[in-house]
């Protein structure tokens, strides 16, 4: 066996190509369910946004949320991501969900939080084209795959018992 090397002689190339790869492949995001007078925000991705999804490239439903930058706060990224994709402002409610998505290309870890509509006109970044404020009754009848079906009600669960 080798020495240990202590961290005067740290390998930068190995540091580097390891940072590099945890980077590259490996991301954090957040998501919103956000509420507002009993419905929820549901968006739909934009073309140019379907082409560039790297998880749930065939589904078009979307929630609003995005990538954690580096020492960003997990809530104040989602709060920048909602205002950025909508510019709507929200409140933080709670976390519902932790999904790991594990790909070939890449490992996401995606936390969901449940929030609540505070001021602000629904204005789409060019990341989405549409976008409808679902009830729980129109939930069912909504051709979306079931785990984003799973969210909301999970979400509608949650704000009609707080």
């Amino acid at each position: 066996m080798g020495k240990v090397k202590s961290y005067n002689t740290f390998d930068t190339t190995t540091f580097k190509g390891g940072l590099f790869m945890i980077t590259r492949n490996f991301s954090l995001a957040i998501k919103a369910v956000v509420v507002k007078d009993n419905q929820y925000l549901l968006l739909h991705k934009s073309v140019s946004e379907m082409e560039k999804t790297k998880i749930n490239s065939h589904n078009p439903w979307d929630l609003p949320g995005g990538s954690i930058q580096f020492f960003e706060k997990n809530v104040d990224g989602l709060l920048r991501e909602v205002k950025e994709e909508t510019g709507l402002n929200v409140k933080v409610i709670k976390p519902l969900y932790v999904y790991d998505a594990i790909r070939p290309h890449l490992h996401m870890t995606i936390i969901t939080y449940l929030c609540k509509y505070t001021s602000g006109i629904l204005s789409l970044s060019n990341e989405h084209d549409s976008y409808k404020w679902i009830t729980h009754e129109e939930l069912d009848s909504l051709d979306m795959p079931e785990w984003l079906k799973n969210y909301f009600y999970m979400a509608i669960e949650e704000y009609e018992n707080l």
